[in-house]
Order: C-alpha cells, then structure tokens, then sequence
C-alpha cells in the first residue's frame, strides 16, 4: 500500500537484531518456513515482543491462489498482504523446544542423505552407457564407496534419532502409540513428531486427519459425481 518499504538484509543475527532494532512498537511479522533459512531469524525473534506468525510454503500457495511473477520482493509483498489480512485468524508462532529442535534438523540432515543415495543409484544405470570410454568401473567404485559412506550416516542419524525420542517422555508414547497403528513405520511417526510439534500445535483429530490428507469431504459436482 501506500505506507509500504522493502528492504534486503543479510541472514545473519547480527544483522537481524540491528533492522529491528529501529523498530519501537510491536510488530506484526509473516514469513514461509523454508527450513533452516528461517532459524537465525527464529533466534532472534524467540525473546521478542513481535507477534510472529509462521507459513507452510504450501498454505501460502493454496491461499494466493494463481499469481503473475516471481521474486523476492514479489514473494514478501504477498506474505506481508496475506499476513495483514489473516493474521487474527491464525496461530501466532512460538519457538520449538530443544528436543523439537534437534529432532527437526537431525531428519534434515537424515534427507539430504537420502536424496544423495537416491541420486547415486540413479547414476549406476548411466554407466553402462559409459563402457565404451573405459571409465565406467572406475566409476562404480567410486559410486560403490560414496554409497557405502551415506548408508553408516544414515545408521547414524537414525541411531541418534530414535536416542532423542527415546530420551523424551512424551515423544516416546507418542511414538509408541503410532507405531502401533499397522502401515506407520519410524520414519512416518518421525516426520508426524517434528511436523506437529509432538502434537503441540496441532491437538485436534479433524485438523490432524486434515493435514494428513485423510479427512473424509464430501465430493460433488452438480449431480454427475457423488462420494
């Protein structure tokens, strides 16, 4: 609107606490979560007096609808319209507990590994195409090796995982209580724990069934499809 400023600063605390530093009265603040870019901004705002309020990429999609033009600025004149005009409406954001924390960035840590592996077999069926250079042995070796690395990782992460849960009364029950429903594996009951927060910010069984896609809406359309 009329009142409106744009600014660009570095993602860094320090410069962080020095833009809202100028900043006197409580503000209304609206950003996506895009994973670990927002955490020096989360740790800047966790003391705060600003209201905060937090996006999945996907909520924001859904909202705006179809939108003409991309960036930066773009994206942060839509967040800030979109926060402006729904923010009573919507949980106001508050900082993950330690154990909440560490749970979140060691399963990041546990998918960039898997992507990793997951790119790596998908090079093996390529070196075939190789053969004819002489290099595609050399290669599997290398591919071999690489693969062989992700998986100790891998067995790693998911051992400190499952220590961390294990290490926390709630999260274990909880844990416990969904591994017990047949088709909920670790990972599923793992993502479900980081995702709600151990059932912190999502506490109701519609609004659960919701965000996991399972809740049963009616489907109609004039008279030609019923369900």
């Amino acid at each position: 609107h009329k009142g409106q400023q744009s600014f660009v600063i570095n993602n860094e605390q320090k410069s962080i606490i020095r833009f809202f530093s100028d900043f006197t009265e409580e503000l209304i603040i609206g950003m996506e979560n895009t994973g670990r870019y927002n955490w020096a901004l989360y740790d800047v705002l966790k003391d705060s007096r600003h209201r905060v309020f937090v996006f999945s990429p996907l909520h924001l999609k859904k909202s705006m609808g179809l939108v003409r033009g991309k960036n930066d600025k773009i994206d942060a004149v839509r967040i800030a319209a979109f926060t402006y005009k729904n923010y009573q409406e919507l949980p106001q954001w508050k900082p993950s507990g330690k154990a909440i924390q560490t749970l979140k960035i060691l399963l990041t840590e546990r998918n960039s590994r898997v992507k990793a592996k997951r790119q790596l077999l998908k090079q093996q069926y390529d070196y075939a195409k190789m053969k004819h250079l002489g290099i595609d042995q050399s290669l599997m070796v290398l591919n071999k090796q690489q693969l062989a690395l992700l998986n100790k990782q891998l067995v790693m992460l998911e051992s400190r995982i499952e220590a961390l849960i294990g290490s926390d009364r709630d999260m274990n029950n909880q844990a416990k209580l969904m591994r017990s429903i047949p088709g909920v594996g670790k990972v599923l009951c793992w993502m479900m724990l980081a995702k709600t927060e151990a059932f912190t910010i999502i506490t109701e069984p519609r609004k659960m069934a919701c965000y996991g896609g399972v809740a049963p809406f009616s489907h109609q359309s004039g008279t030609s499809v019923r369900g």
